[in-house]
């Protein structure tokens, strides 16, 4: 990363603690790209049959990595003498951002208290700093500084977990047209507030400084409700707020460069349904459409079935709309049923977790009992299904009906039966032919 990108405003020399190594930055910018969600493959390459599995689980967690080493400096709340720099805050803040290692791994009671208390000293300090800079044009002035990927102190803020409503609104008030800024991927500190998750107020409190960020699109076209719809973490009064707010200036209709609406991020990534009954009412168009690709929100919410809120997706799909229900019938540009991306998504896939395991076996399940039609290469896609996955499918009352239904065909049951009996045939005439030839060697 160049030094370019490293510049303040209002003070020339205030980068100068902020510039690190290259291996540094190189770290802040893998950091950077995980956290944004900038892997596009996880959705959007979504047909490379083996891979799709890990693709998919790229994306899972990535807003929320955390550090194993969270340990930051628990030294008393005094600052040095570097505190008088304007950077003085950025580098503040940048001390608590963690640094992706494992997104998958799960932390223990211990380190998530750690965690917790790590956060709270940081905004403790931060608070600290403010009340020693009361003047506005020091705040201003720290606010302004662009650290590495030109991100600003408040986007920094966003980037950690629900950040403190009172030191957002000390920050916004200082200088409110950060909150308009973006940093290199095209990020408002909006994106990074939904990507990682906030309160309501502090969504307020962004969007009431800069209306416009609700429908802003990154460099990728995404909006801050394509982030937050990704999220299934908060509590579900709170994402229904929270939804609701972004979505009302029509940011629900914008799709990214894939052609993908924050309904399809959501029903990929597994949101809870009450962000998906939201994006529903707001544009319930977005239920049925289709990506770049074909593929409506059905195909990306069964190919990602292993995840913990698939079913509650599939389920909402199923039940709440008629309109969706019917996708399950919809074909892809590649002529892909849902029930084949499915199939697709598990080849290679090693069913270890018994709880990922019963969530495709309920997402399979309910996507059955909604009776698709019974198309030519439908019970194909059930025999391309793994084997622990095949049982599910033959108990389903409508698959049993299709089988019955075949059977019961008078061409294809005459086939049989012509079958049987050319098989009848063959075993006589082996039978007398064996016999002869006995004879004939004994005579």
């Amino acid at each position: 990363m160049s030094d370019s990108n490293l510049y303040a405003l209002g003070n020339p020399n205030a980068h100068r603690n902020l510039n690190g190594t290259t291996a540094e930055q190189e770290a802040y910018a893998r950091d950077e790209l995980s956290a944004a969600l900038v892997d596009d493959n996880v959705i959007l390459d979504a047909y490379k049959e083996d891979d799709i599995i890990e693709s998919f689980n790229k994306g899972e967690g990535a807003p929320g990595a955390v550090s194993s080493d969270m340990s930051v400096s628990h030294n008393s709340l005094d600052v040095s003498e570097d505190d008088l720099d304007p950077a003085a805050l950025y580098s503040l803040i940048e001390e608590a951002i963690p640094r992706q290692i494992d997104a998958t791994r799960v932390l223990t009671v211990a380190e998530q208290q750690q965690k917790r208390e790590m956060l709270e000293h940081v905004w403790d300090r931060v608070r600290l700093w403010l009340r020693r800079h009361s003047l506005a044009e020091e705040r201003q002035a720290a606010a302004c500084i662009r650290g590495q990927a030109d991100a600003t102190p408040l986007h920094l803020m966003c980037k950690l977990h629900n950040p403190p409503e009172d030191v957002i609104q000390e920050i916004v008030e200082s200088a409110p047209e950060v909150v308009g800024w973006t940093d290199n991927h095209g990020w408002l500190p909006l994106h990074h507030a939904c990507a990682n998750g906030t309160s309501t107020e502090v969504l307020r409190l962004l969007t009431d400084a800069y209306p416009a960020g609700k429908v802003h699109q990154d460099k990728q076209n995404r909006t801050p409700l394509h982030f937050y719809a990704t999220r299934n973490s908060d509590i579900p009064v709170v994402m229904t707020a929270n939804a609701a707010l972004l979505a009302d200036s029509g940011a629900a209709e914008l799709s990214d460069h894939g052609g993908m609406l924050p309904m399809h991020y959501a029903c990929a990534y597994g949101t809870h349904p009450v962000v998906l009954q939201v994006l529903g009412t707001v544009f319930p168009g977005s239920l049925v459409a289709k990506e770049n690709k074909g593929r409506t929100p059905m195909h990306l919410a069964m190919v990602n079935a292993h995840r913990d809120s698939s079913p509650g997706v599939i389920s909402f799909l199923l039940h709440e709309h008629a309109a969706s229900k019917a996708t399950i019938n919809t074909r892809d540009n590649d002529g892909y049923l849902p029930l084949h991306l499915l199939a697709l998504g598990l080849r290679g896939y090693r069913a270890d977790d018994p709880a990922k395991r019963s969530n495709v076996s309920e997402s399979l399940s309910m996507y059955l009992d909604a009776e698709p039609i019974s198309a030519a290469d439908f019970l194909t896609a059930i025999q391309d299904l793994p084997d622990w996955l095949q049982d599910t499918a033959v108990v389903s009352r409508h698959v049993r009906n299709v089988l019955n239904r075949k059977i019961v065909q008078r061409l294809p049951t005459s086939i049989l039966m012509l079958d049987g009996y050319w098989l009848i045939v063959i075993i006589v005439c082996f039978e007398v032919t064996t016999r002869n030839h006995v004879r004939c060697l004994r005579g």
